[in-house]
């Protein structure tokens, strides 16, 4: 019977929070925890107290919602209860995030991707850890990328997300690389060239057989890597991706170079300065005029 009253006064407190009856809410809610911790049922009261915490961010007293979430917390993770840590861990970040804690925003996102992952919620695994990779990207920590990237190329797959899975394998292959595991960014490469060609993405292709000239210079072999950047700029043009077109050309032009093929490479660095010129990417302008007065040099 107890048990049966607190659930009807948790569900009587979220519909009159969804009605915008706040005061009701929270009376409902705290009725609700009083017969939770009568009844000495710590799962019950842990809820209670996350439904308190909704009316709190619903009023705007955002640290009062924190408390809460914090007295709760620990309850539902010693009980394993995935599915109400994942409302709680949702809300908690855009608490965090408006408070300008970004730091803990991020940490409660990918928390939020796991439990997303125990309890079978891929969907809002994909978004929550989508919005994790951008906040990592927007507070300068790239580098801690990759495993986020890992674990949402694993949910993109699961939810069929065919586009998603590519980006996500793809941008965790250069991550790969760049710390130095080639191997693996070509396993990743690879299996991110095999989706944009079956599914006909060839933006997505683009970018991949670039990213794999960059792997086949490093290793050495300048005529694979031409040949992947001639594809890029071939596709780069068919899809009217100017971006692509810009990077192919300017690598071609240092591969061209380094082939010993110097007026080659100086007309294909050239025209990618002009390009950059036109839209004025001045960082990559002098990045190109330093290649170009090097390759020069080596006419002399």
């Amino acid at each position: 019977m107890t048990a049966a009253l607190g659930l009807a006064l948790g569900s009587l407190g979220m519909a009159l929070r969804e009605l915008g009856d706040l005061a009701g809410s929270r009376g409902a809610h705290t009725e609700e925890l009083a017969v939770a911790r009568q009844a000495g049922d710590e799962a019950a009261v842990a809820m209670a107290l996350v439904n308190l915490a909704a009316v709190d961010i619903a009023g705007n007293d955002l640290p009062a919602a924190l408390l809460k979430y914090a007295e709760a917390e620990p309850v539902l993770r010693a009980r394993g209860l995935a599915m109400a840590l994942v409302p709680l861990l949702n809300n908690r970040w855009q608490v965090h995030a408006v408070l300008g804690d970004q730091a803990a925003a991020i940490a409660d996102l990918i928390d939020c991707g796991a439990q997303c992952a125990i309890s079978g919620a891929d969907q809002q695994r994909v978004q929550v850890l989508t919005k994790a990779v951008e906040l990592l990207y927007q507070t300068g920590r790239q580098a801690e990328t990759e495993s986020v990237w890992g674990a949402l190329a694993e949910a993109c797959a699961r939810v069929g997300d065919e586009a998603g899975l590519q980006r996500a394998v793809g941008e965790q292959a250069m991550l790969v690389l760049a710390r130095g595991d080639r191997d693996g960014a070509g396993r990743l490469l690879g299996q991110q060239e095999e989706i944009c060609r079956r599914t006909g993405d060839r933006v997505g292709l683009a970018a991949c057989v670039g990213n794999q000239a960059i792997l086949l210079q490093q290793l050495g072999d300048l005529s694979g890597a031409l040949a992947h950047l001639d594809e890029q700029l071939a596709l780069s043009r068919a899809s009217n991706n100017g971006q692509g077109v810009l990077f192919a050309t300017a690598n071609r032009g240092e591969v061209l170079g380094n082939l010993g093929r110097i007026q080659e490479g100086l007309d294909a660095l050239g025209e990618a300065r002009a390009m950059a010129v036109q839209w004025g990417l001045a960082p990559l302008v002098q990045q190109l005029d330093q290649m170009i007065a090097a390759l020069r040099a080596r006419l002399s």
